[in-house]
């Protein structure tokens, strides 16, 4: 493993740091500072540098290449989990999918997921990817959503349905659930320069930083919620016959403890007629095969 960081230990400390993580990964995740970024580059077929991970912060970066067996360990390891802020996830490249709450979603290059607080959740890399996470705390996002208007009441700041998402200012409605896809309309990258201003903001701290990094942030939620520019239909999986049986499994593993749970969050196959196929080998898992499958 290779890293770098402008922390003030050597490459070799935070290297053994690094390992240590990968091995306790828990279930609940924290940030101390009000904006991270993270930049995941998948690389499945190559043995050096399979994995690279680009840490960013207010306070320091850290940069990571892991080679085949340690990214397979990190991916092995990592477990559904919860974060105590909120999270985009960004495609920038390849596709991802990711389970949430025990239901998968594919999201293709240019395409988002906004995640709620305290949400389990776990991402899985079949292919190569490149994804970007931004994260940020609630406290943060209120003060930009509060900042002094110097425009009217009527007038507005930025999309409602923003501001419905995390201040929740006309109660509980659909875009105010606990996660929202956003599955781009066209080929247009402006989040993706909204993100890379960000990061530049992030690592410059001069005078001006602090606000730029505020108005990148807003324009990114502004930008995915522009039903012109994104829709939230989520990808299709496959076929009628696959949707119905990887939906029967999902229910029961949402129903049921023990072999088919750890499955789920291991697995980075496929699809429900594979799961049946996967489960009929391992003992104790015929009863799920039964309870799941179709007339």
């Amino acid at each position: 493993m290779f890293l770098k960081s402008t922390r003030p230990e050597t490459g070799a400390e935070l290297a053994e740091k690094m390992t240590e993580v990968i091995q306790i990964i828990g279930e609940s995740h924290f940030i101390r500072e009000n904006v991270n970024l993270i930049l995941d580059t998948y690389y499945p077929e190559q043995q050096e540098g399979r994995e690279i991970i680009l840490f960013l912060s207010p306070e320091d970066a850290a940069y990571v290449c892991m080679n085949r067996e340690e990214s397979e360990r990190l991916l092995w390891n990592k477990k559904m989990h919860r974060h105590n802020f909120y999270e985009l996830m960004y495609v920038a490249d390849g596709k991802v999918y990711q389970n949430i709450e025990n239901t998968r979603h594919l999201y293709p290059a240019g395409s988002c997921c906004l995640m709620n607080m305290n949400i389990r959740h776990l991402e899985e890399y079949e292919a190569y990817c490149r994804v970007i996470f931004l994260q940020f705390t609630q406290e943060y996002m209120e003060q930009i959503l509060n900042f002094p208007s110097i425009f009217r009441e009527e007038t507005a700041q930025e999309s409602p349905a923003v501001r419905n998402f995390f201040l929740h200012e006309h109660g509980e409605t659909e875009v105010s659930r606990s996660y929202i896809d956003f599955i781009p309309l066209g080929k247009g990258n402006r989040v993706h320069r909204l993100l890379d201003r960000l990061a530049v903001c992030m690592q410059e701290r001069n005078q001006y930083a602090n606000f730029q990094a505020a108005a990148a942030l807003t324009g990114i939620l502004t930008t995915i919620f522009d039903p012109d520019i994104y829709t939230n239909t989520p990808v299709d999986l496959g076929n009628a016959t696959e949707r119905e049986i990887f939906e029967r499994i999902s229910d029961y593993i949402r129903k049921k403890d023990g072999c088919g749970e750890r499955i789920w969050n291991r697995s980075s196959a496929i699809r429900g007629i594979i799961y049946i196929k996967l489960l009929g080998n391992i003992p104790g898992c015929h009863s799920m095969i039964t309870a799941c499958s179709l007339p």
